[in-house]
């Protein structure tokens, strides 16, 4: 039987994120640096998104982007990629890498720290659960009260829940996954095998693995 995967848009939830983003500090190797030493290194995951190996090619829509701007500066592109989302903005504080290729949040906190570039768009969250025969779906928030929601330790899925969770006094099950290497599509993967029951997703990522999961 062929796996499928929907999602209930929460459309409460209004994200702002962006692409790329550089370290901002003053002692920090800036641009004119970079062009000068021909590489930049590129803090990024390995998704169907962002960035992966088709028949030995790197491919992925933010690999794309920043592959476009080493072309225009004459850049050596060295793709490193992290093992989860909390580790990428550890290895670019720790200057393992010089800008992130991935979609991260614009905070308040962070703008002290960083200078995001690239495009900005208006992310969604939004209810990923598996839809196959005999599968009752929530088609309304207040039908999670009772429901088990899986999602990483500390991600802004996981914040927005425990929100959710207070507005509707309380009910819904939160099961936190603990590793860093788990990422949200992984938890999209296994909604649509049954694992577990369901998590919550960016809608753009929600909606390219519906394709997958039809």
């Amino acid at each position: 039987m062929k796996k499928s995967a929907r999602y209930l848009p929460l459309l409460f939830i209004l994200l702002p994120a962006c692409t790329l983003f550089l370290k901002k500090d003053d002692q920090i190797c800036d641009l004119p640096c970079i062009l000068e030493s021909d590489t930049l290194r590129i803090l990024t995951l390995n998704t169907s998104t962002s960035y992966f190996i088709y028949r030995d090619q790197p491919m992925g829509y933010h690999y794309d982007m920043i592959q476009e701007f080493c072309r225009h500066h004459g850049l050596i592109p060295e793709v490193i990629v992290a093992p989860g989302t909390a580790s990428l903005m550890n290895m670019l504080q720790d200057e393992v890498g010089d800008v992130i290729a991935y979609h991260i949040p614009v905070t308040r906190e962070r703008r002290d720290s960083v200078i995001y570039c690239g495009l900005q768009q208006i992310n969604h969250q939004v209810l990923v659960q598996r839809a196959m025969q005999g599968d009752t779906l929530v088609d309304d928030v207040t039908g999670l009260i009772g429901k088990t929601v899986t999602v990483t330790r500390g991600s802004r899925y996981h914040q927005r829940l425990i929100y959710l969770n207070q507005e509707l006094g309380g009910g819904i099950q939160i099961e936190v996954a603990e590793s860093d290497s788990i990422l949200p599509e992984d938890l999209i993967r296994m909604v649509s095998r049954g694992e577990i029951a369901y998590t919550v997703a960016d809608d753009d990522l929600a909606r390219l693995n519906q394709t997958y999961f039809r």
